[in-house]
């Protein structure tokens, strides 16, 4: 086969037979990929989407081709339409998004119904007071090599293990900055390591919306426990994401996504929330309780770390974030927050854990000098992500919860304080595969049809570079076998640049074969070329 066809040309003849594929049931076309045995090709096609009841019949009253180009019909992911009357239609509250929900467009693509589409409904924005990003004044994130010792491990089988001992020993106050906090097993052991120890707890707690009963609790249930067990050795205040249902206002557009503790001289930092979906209460010598784990579980990396120099800074970001949030609490000027969550739109898919699954003890590095550059978002990710990622030179590997480049229009110009934009990230990793470097990426089942398509258009070869595997929640990156990133952000134009996350480059071979392993597990036996539907 040779050269695909041009977007442009597609859309001619999709413009062309406008009439012939507006049909009833009908609700989006696009410019996209022939997908075939569930998997992306290097063929483009006509894609039409239509709501899950309408599809059969669709499918039987449009042609398979157009001109010669296939015309496939999906489903449409988008939320269904909510009726006229229904509070959430109302915009007299303020009215924000999850960046899992929005919809990817494509150029030249024509919306025949009036779903809620990202015009319509998650394009408004939230009206809570701005306050602007505050970022500590003379910071080193990368101080260079340092005397520290290390507890690397992953979720699901070790993410608890590890975790509950770090809460449970604490000798040294608290600081918190966390996304989720709604497990109840976390809970108890934070609250009686504190109370053991007489530390005080600094925390710094997003609330996003959430379905009923989506957790085990709510982060609300969460701070009133805190507050009762605490009483004045708790200092909390609600983080100012722009979807956070208690912040009074908004430092971050969307979430308060960092996953970071600290205590004395050290500090615990993940890709996981403190709920049950990340870290699991599973005990690790229990074979059929981890391979259940793994069917349903997330794939989370982990890092704890003693280092005075290292836990200095993440406090110092935590503590300034804490104090932002406290403040603009005291105003009481903040509004209601109308967020909206759908209906899970994507089909979860247990992994099978019956084949040649592997579980991995935790690799402790013991007073080893590292060098280590801590991450930040706003600010201070994509510089160093992008000559991470230019500085490889025989692999790359990747497993994040998704890639979602920007949508047209979306990612021209950096944001305010940024050097780079979202799409210079997913150009660097396309250059990397261009140069001859091995490039092997992992998403989760949120990375569906069309950010699968999106995906490819900007470039990056989901053919045969891409592997979906199911619950991966995990946010790293593997360079040579050399470096290795743990991280909490999201690869969207939100995660990568002004909300919060953190996440830490660890210039180790240890370090990097440790989770290069585990990834290498992954890709051959968790991760396939199959689009989860």
């Amino acid at each position: 086969m040779g050269d695909p066809l041009s977007q442009d040309a597609v859309l001619k003849v999709i413009d062309a037979n406008e009439a012939a594929i507006k049909i009833s049931g009908v609700t989006k076309t696009y410019v996209g990929w022939a997908f075939k045995n569930d998997w992306i090709t290097n063929e483009r096609a006509i894609v039409v989407l239509t709501r899950a009841a309408d599809r059969e019949r669709v499918e039987g009253e449009l042609p398979d081709h157009l001109e010669g180009i296939p015309l496939q019909v999906r489903r449409d992911p988008r939320p269904p339409r909510v009726k006229a009357d229904n509070a959430l239609m109302s915009f007299e509250a303020p009215v924000a998004y999850n960046e899992l929900f929005v919809e990817p467009e494509f150029p030249g693509q024509k919306v025949f119904d009036d779903a809620l589409t990202n015009e319509l409904f998650f394009a408004k924005k939230p009206t809570k007071p701005k306050v602007e990003y505050q970022m500590p004044a003379g910071i080193d994130l990368n101080p260079g090599p340092t005397k520290m010792d290390l507890i690397l491990h992953v979720s699901p089988e070790q993410g608890w293990a590890q975790l509950k001992p770090f809460l449970e020993d604490a000798k040294d106050d608290f600081t918190v900055g966390m996304y989720e906090l709604t497990a109840p097993h976390i809970e108890e052991a934070l609250i009686g390591g504190l109370t053991k120890s007489g530390a005080r707890l600094t925390m710094t707690l997003d609330s996003p919306p959430e379905k009923k009963g989506a957790r085990e609790q709510t982060v609300e249930t969460t701070e009133e426990d805190l507050e009762k067990a605490l009483g004045d050795r708790l200092d909390f205040a609600w983080a100012l994401a722009g979807l956070g249902k208690e912040a009074p206002a908004r430092e971050f557009p969307t979430s308060y996504h960092i996953k970071v503790a600290v205590t004395g001289d050290k500090f615990w930092l993940s890709s996981g929330n403190w709920n049950t979906s990340n870290q699991p209460d599973v005990d690790p010598n229990d074979q059929a309780a981890l391979k259940e784990a793994a069917k349903k579980r997330d794939r989370d990396w982990h890092v704890i770390c003693t280092s005075s120099v290292h836990a200095d800074i993440f406090r110092k970001y935590l503590q300034t974030d804490y104090e932002v949030a406290s403040k603009a609490a005291e105003s009481k000027v903040g509004q209601a927050l109308l967020a909206f969550v759908p209906q899970a739109v994507i089909q979860e898919e247990d992994i099978d854990a019956s084949g040649a699954i592997e579980f991995f003890k935790p690799l402790p590095i013991d007073d080893a000098e590292v060098e280590v550059h801590a991450l930040f978002t706003p600010r201070q990710y994509r510089g160093p992500i992008i000559e991470l990622i230019q500085s490889a030179k025989t692999s790359f590997d990747m497993q994040t919860q998704y890639v979602h480049p920007s949508n047209p229009g979306q990612d021209d110009e950096p944001e305010d304080g940024e050097e780079h934009t979202h799409t210079e990230l997913i150009d660097a990793l396309v250059q990397a595969s261009k140069n001859g470097v091995t490039v092997r990426l992992i998403t989760s089942e949120w990375q569906d049809h069309q950010w699968i398509e999106r995906l490819q258009d900007s470039g990056f070869d989901c053919v045969n570079l891409l592997k979906i595997q199911p619950h991966v929640h995990n946010k790293g990156m593997v360079v040579d076998g050399q470096t290795v990133v743990v991280s909490s952000q999201n690869w969207s134009p939100d995660g990568t640049g002004p909300n919060r996350d953190a996440g830490l480059v660890i210039y180790s071979k240890a370090a990097a074969g440790y989770f290069g392993q585990i990834f290498d597990h992954d890709w051959k036996n968790m991760a396939a070329y199959k689009v989860l539907k």
